[in-house]
């Protein structure tokens, strides 16, 4: 990423359902995983529509299998669902561009005659 990742930060931060957490996910350790990750504003963007569609039941399962723990306790993991996202966002990403690449090549054969 070659923007201050704050921005995207603070956005992906926001797109994570507020239902998910008692408290919000820290925008400075998003910042961090988008810096590390060097990955760009497109998969920021299609990663905050990932976290948009998440629906109420995933976010009721997710907080009732992921978060609770035996103590009673919540554990706050907001960043996990936003590194999730961005890694599926990478991976659509990407094989979209591939299947552009092979759509182009397959185009440029030669067709077969009979």
């Amino acid at each position: 990423m070659r923007v201050d990742p704050a921005g995207p930060a603070k956005y992906l931060a926001s797109m994570i359902p507020r239902n998910a957490f008692r408290e919000s996910p820290s925008v400075t350790m998003v910042a961090v995983i988008l810096q590390n990750a060097n990955v760009r504003l497109s998969v920021v963007a299609l990663a905050g529509c990932v976290l948009d569609c998440l629906s109420d039941q995933f976010v009721k399962r997710w907080r009732r299998r992921c978060c609770d723990v035996a103590d009673g306790t919540e554990a706050e993991l907001g960043e996990v669902l936003a590194v999730a996202a961005l890694a599926i966002s990478m991976k659509f990403l990407e094989d979209s561009v591939s299947a552009h690449i092979t759509c182009i090549s397959m185009a440029s054969l030669p067709t077969v005659v009979r």
